[in-house]
């Protein structure tokens, strides 16, 4: 009984932080605090709040949760994941290496993604997103995340802004995952976008991942595909 009066009282206390900055996430700026926006942001407060009640609806401790997903070497949740990546610019040819470190404890992680996009020894681009994760499982087939943070653009062009993002895994087995992100961020009212599709074959805590990523920055569109090696845990 006590082991459920604390599995309820976490799941609540999670919901209702998601719920705070889900709130907070699509309120700042007119292009942004519209009825659309608002009503994604209650279609993903409401994915998570119902993804954390369904695991800890489970006869599980959160720490008998974590172990058996690290002992089956489970893709969902990662405790520490890294990616280090190349990403080809069709569009101008140009080419960039990316780093991808994430690190966090079932439901909250903290995530860094950086990109260096070589141009000329005077135009480099660099792009760097720290990032707060709100996770959610539902199943042993999907995570869903909610992403806070920020994006910060150096080089020809410098902008700094708030980001938010919806990042969707799908788990086919413990081998493949088929992943769905996306990330905006608003300076001036005006969107800066950021996704990208890809899947990944794994083996126990290595993987390797491919996909297709764009970059829409103000008047400059970076897109092409993606390949990088994952180590995770």
């Amino acid at each position: 009984m006590m082991r459920g009066r604390v599995k309820r009282s976490l799941s609540i206390g999670l919901c209702a932080t998601v719920l705070l900055c889900g709130r907070v996430g699509f309120s700042g700026g007119s292009g942004v605090a519209d009825p659309v926006a608002h009503s994604l942001a209650r279609a993903i407060v409401y994915a998570l709040y119902a993804g954390m009640l369904a695991a800890y609806s489970q006869s599980l401790s959160a720490k008998e949760f974590h172990a058996t997903l690290r002992r089956e070497f489970h893709p969902a949740l990662p405790t520490l994941r890294f990616e280090g990546g190349y990403h080809r610019d069709l569009k101008n040819r140009h080419h960039a290496y990316t780093l991808n470190v994430t690190g966090g404890y079932l439901f909250l992680a903290g995530q860094v993604d950086w990109a260096t996009y070589f141009q000329n020894p005077l135009n480099d681009l660099r792009v760097l997103s720290p990032r707060l994760l709100f996770r959610a499982a539902p199943n042993r087939f999907m995570e869903i995340d909610l992403a806070l943070g920020a994006k910060v653009v150096r080089g020809v062009q410098h902008y700094t802004g708030f980001e938010t993002g919806l990042p969707l895994y799908f788990f086919l087995g413990k081998h493949a995952i088929i992943d769905l992100q996306s990330y905006w961020t608003f300076v001036g009212g005006t969107p800066l976008i950021d996704g990208s599709i890809g899947i990944t074959g794994k083996w126990k805590p290595i993987g390797l991942r491919a996909g297709y990523r764009v970059l829409d920055i103000k008047n400059t569109t970076l897109h092409g595909p993606t390949v990088g090696l994952v180590t995770q845990w």
